[in-house]
């Protein structure tokens, strides 16, 4: 029975539909599947979206799942859990899949950037 739930709940989150880019891109306008990582949190969020509004802006909706238990259901489950943030950093006119792009909230200045900046890879899962 345990197995039977936990292959069900495995089916749902792989039918998922996930947009996928290759290679560059313009900066779209819509939202982007993208992995985050939060450098001073030491966090990496590999369901986020990422939202390019211009060269320099980025709305990024940082996803995780995690695994807990529930005293009402028998086995695992997972949690979705998001943060918003805006960043600000310097973006190519084109994106690519293969790079790693920078930014961090706009209240930070420059001098403590590398300390709280996070990474942006354009795809994920």
């Amino acid at each position: 029975m345990f197995m039977h739930r936990y292959l069900l709940a495995s089916l749902v989150f792989t039918l998922v539909p996930i947009k996928t880019y290759a290679g560059s891109i313009s900066i779209p306008t819509g939202e982007l599947s993208c992995i985050v990582t939060d450098y001073a949190l030491k966090e990496s969020y590999p369901q986020s979206k990422c939202t390019f509004t211009d060269t320099n802006t980025v709305n990024v909706k940082a996803g995780k799942f995690y695994i807990s238990s529930s005293a009402t259901y028998s086995g695992t489950v997972y949690s979705l859990f998001y943060r918003t943030a805006v960043l600000k950093g310097v973006f190519p006119d084109t994106l690519s899949t293969n790079e790693t792009y920078f930014a961090a909230p706009e209240r930070i200045g420059l001098d403590i950037f590398q300390q709280y900046r996070w990474a942006i890879s354009i795809g994920g899962q």
